[in-house]
């Protein structure tokens, strides 16, 4: 039986400091839309300062992950897989050319088109399997295996068709609400 200390491997820290320099990065764009003021030129100078190191850490950890991991190096070897991991620096990179050109919302889009390309681009990487076991690959858990019996997915559609539409207008309702943006004058309360 293992320990929770041999799930802390380099690979692991390594996606760690990359999830936290690209959501910085992402949180950077995101509040340069929304606040105003004297706070601009802070996230602006953040934004600026983070896209590099985004976009090295995103190819250190394709190309290390690719010496450790077998299914992060069909991304870089599989025709298909590897056209969308491609896209992944690319699109950071004109995400920094954005960023310089102070076009805030192209910036924000590219970074999220880039971490999308990333998770499908893992995800066709992976496929048929969700998890990948260590000890057997034959226990491995497929999508075949994770599958739920037709009748709970019938009820789980149902479900879905009731109350997505009400998340999705619930969310386009708060972002109504917040829409403006926030500035130093602001009454921030709670």
């Amino acid at each position: 039986m293992g320990t929770p200390w041999q799930l802390l491997t380099p690979l692991a820290l390594l996606w760690g400091l990359t999830f936290i320099v690209l959501f910085a990065l992402q949180g950077a764009l995101f509040l340069r839309l929304r606040v105003d003021a004297a706070i601009t030129m802070r996230v602006e100078r953040a934004a600026r300062r983070l896209w590099i190191p985004a976009l090295f850490m995103v190819v250190l950890l394709a190309i290390a992950g690719a010496f450790v991991s077998q299914a992060m190096l069909r991304l870089l070897v599989v025709p298909w897989i590897a056209t969308l991991s491609v896209l992944v620096p690319l699109l950071f990179f004109v995400a920094g050319q954005l960023i310089q050109r102070q076009r805030w919302w192209w910036a924000l889009i590219s970074t999220s088109l880039s971490m999308l390309c990333g998770v499908l681009a893992l995800a066709m990487s992976l496929f048929p399997h969700l998890l990948l076991s260590s000890l057997q690959p034959t226990w491995s858990l497929t999508v075949e295996r994770a599958a739920a019996a037709p009748s709970s997915l019938v009820l789980l559609t149902w479900v879905a068709l009731i109350f997505l539409p009400i998340i999705i207008a619930y969310q386009a309702l708060g972002y109504w609400i917040f829409r403006k943006r926030l500035h130093m004058q602001s009454r921030l309360h709670y």
